[in-house]
């Protein structure tokens, strides 16, 4: 057999091997940034609901609590 087909069908499978691997590996990566990225997402819109209804304290809640609590 010519040395040059032997090293075709050497390298050929390696490359098609690696070439997966390289797509499994920046599949798996893109998917953890995602859901770092969602993450971080969910705790920001977390943090804005507290703090608007930090801001609504005083004029809502505390109202509201009290017209509740009252004895009928």
């Amino acid at each position: 057999m010519n040395q040059t087909i032997l090293v075709a069908l050497i390298g050929t499978p390696g490359l098609v091997i690696g070439a997966i691997l390289s797509f499994v590996v920046s599949a798996f990566s893109a998917r953890q940034k995602i859901r770092e990225l969602e993450l971080t997402y969910r705790q920001k819109l977390d943090e804005n609901i507290s703090t608007n209804a930090r801001l609504h304290l005083d004029d809502l809640y505390i109202p509201l609590n009290a017209g509740l609590v009252q004895p009928l």
